[in-house]
């Protein structure tokens, strides 16, 4: 699921890591800063369901589904913008 939106749209998430990882959160609209809540939250849940259900069929260690989502949501965030600055340091150094 995460990687299908990822592969669907990587500008926008690569954009949304930055500006949650920056302090450019506190120039924005309270608007939008409501929604980015909401779709993080959704997210979030949505990942949790996925760990829930592993859980349940035993493919995950039994612990809390959204802790576990906080975890891969975390990992997976960080490995993004980890790839995107990388992309960015070649591109500097081949100009």
């Amino acid at each position: 699921m995460v990687m299908g939106i990822y592969d669907f749209d990587p500008i926008n998430i690569i954009k949304i890591f930055h500006l949650q990882s920056s302090k450019n959160l506190k120039n924005l609209s309270s608007q939008l800063l409501m929604e980015i809540n909401i779709l993080s939250k959704k997210s979030t849940y949505t990942i949790a369901g996925i760990f829930e259900d592993g859980i349940k069929k035993g493919l995950f260690i039994n612990r809390r589904s959204i802790v576990l989502a906080d975890i891969f949501w975390s990992f997976f965030s960080n490995v993004v913008l980890w790839e995107a600055r990388k992309r960015l340091l070649m591109i500097i150094k081949t100009t």
